[in-house]
């Protein structure tokens, strides 16, 4: 019988989500988490404008798509008359109808 309890206790155990030191010190420092975990952040404004927060590259550029590379995946926009409007080492601006937004691992 208690082998039993073990195991019930090491699934409850594996179950509970983990939380690694840096959003524990996120959290307790009251710091973005974006910024401490490299998380990428998504601001959109209708269907008009985007800004990408701390992204790493952009990988395809034209008029109907544009996809950029984040550490955590990538994010896929689509739609008409697409431009970069803005980009920094930080962030970047897209204007343009945007269709769709994508975030792909």
């Amino acid at each position: 019988m208690p082998e039993k309890r073990k195991k019930s206790a090491k699934k409850r155990k594996e179950e509970e989500p983990k939380i690694n030191l840096k959003e524990k010190m996120a959290e307790l420092l009251e710091l973005p988490k974006e910024l401490v975990l490299d998380l990428p952040k998504i601001t959109m404004f209708g269907n008009k404008n985007l800004i990408v927060e701390n992204y790493k590259g952009i990988i395809e550029y034209d008029n109907n798509r544009i996809r950029v590379n984040t550490g955590k995946g990538i994010i896929r926009v689509t739609g008409d008359s697409l431009i970069i409007k803005e980009i920094t080492s930080e962030d970047l601006m897209i204007d343009g109808e945007i269709l769709s937004l994508e975030f792909l691992k």
